[in-house]
């Protein structure tokens, strides 16, 4: 299991199915941004992909920011 920094902060990592709920997309879709490089790449751990949560944050962040020019 990822290392979570307590029950009550953020995860470090999150599973696909947390990124696409958290970007409002199907898997389906998640996984076709990532093979476009369109969301921020996972890493493996064993067989899991997992996106560093601070990654997506700071795409998401960015993402905010271009939309308000």
């Amino acid at each position: 299991m990822p290392p979570v920094a307590s029950d009550t902060e953020t995860p470090m990592y999150l599973t696909a199915a947390e990124v696409a709920n958290l970007l409002r997309i199907s898997l389906r879709t998640l996984y076709a941004h990532v093979q476009q490089s369109r969301v921020p790449m996972p890493i493996w751990l064993g067989s899991k992909r997992l996106w560093p949560a601070q990654a997506l944050h700071d795409f998401l962040g960015a993402a905010r920011n271009r939309k308000r020019r």
